[in-house]
């Protein structure tokens, strides 16, 4: 048995074809009625790969294998897939929550465990109905003219996201403090720890395609490091830094 379903992802349109329904399930809202672009097919050794590749992370890291449920495993073989296809529309993956404040584009992005969906979650109660979440994980950043935040499917534990776009400004990388602070960085400071943050393909030439994305970007957005407390109070305050406006 096998599943069928067409969905658009960052104004792209595709088929998608499993052996599992997960997949669709957690897709569901992105469903579309477009004629696809392009077809994007899971077979068993994209399973395997994923597994193999979580053991090796997991090694590294010093833990234990763990085996995940196959139709999950498939899931993440749907955003490796579709991740490599669109950096052919400019387009890349991103690690990071992204939100829109008063229409306005931003991704807190920071290395995992740092705290990045507890510090979207202070700027959801600071702001209110001025927030809007787009991808609490991993949105898709169109790059051209301008830097568009779209969500997805994979919109991490706590399953915060939507089917909508915003406009990117600034980008903040999140880091843990004793006082809240904000600063705005150089591009050549941000290539680095950005980069990070993006899909990272095992092909040559796509890799060449996303620094290139990368850097158009890093023209387009401002770039800020933060030091952060779990003071909810510090989304208001770096806010301000950011703007110069006063508390």
């Amino acid at each position: 048995m096998s599943f069928s379903g067409i969905y658009t992802i960052a104004e792209k349109t595709f088929l998608l074809n499993t052996t599992y329904e997960y997949s669709h399930i957690e897709s569901k809202e992105y469903s579309s009625s477009k004629v696809p672009e392009f077809t994007i097919e899971i077979q068993e050794t994209d399973i395997e790969f994923e597994q193999k590749k979580s053991d090796s992370e997991r090694k590294t890291e010093g833990l234990a294998p763990y085996k995940f449920q196959p139709e999950y495993l498939e899931f993440l073989s749907v955003l490796r897939k579709l991740s490599e296809k669109l950096l052919e529309y400019d387009c890349i993956l991103f690690h990071g929550s992204s939100f829109a404040l008063d229409e306005d584009g931003y991704i807190l992005t920071a290395k995992s465990g740092t705290g990045k969906s507890t510090h979207a979650s202070f700027w959801r109660k600071e702001f209110g109905d001025r927030v809007k979440v787009i991808n609490d994980d991993k949105p898709i950043l169109k790059i051209h003219d301008e830097i568009t935040i779209f969500g997805t499917p994979w919109n991490g534990k706590h399953k915060l996201g939507a089917n909508v776009s915003a406009p990117l400004k600034n980008i903040f990388i999140l880091n843990r403090g004793e006082k809240n602070t904000v600063e705005k960085i150089e591009k050549k400071d941000a290539f680095g720890l950005i980069l990070q943050q993006t899909h990272k393909s095992s092909d040559p030439i796509k890799v060449a395609k996303t620094l290139g994305l990368i850097d158009n970007m890093l023209n387009k957005v401002n770039i800020y490091k933060i030091h952060c407390n779990l003071d909810p109070v510090c989304a208001k305050e770096i806010f301000c830094g950011m703007k110069g406006c006063n508390l």
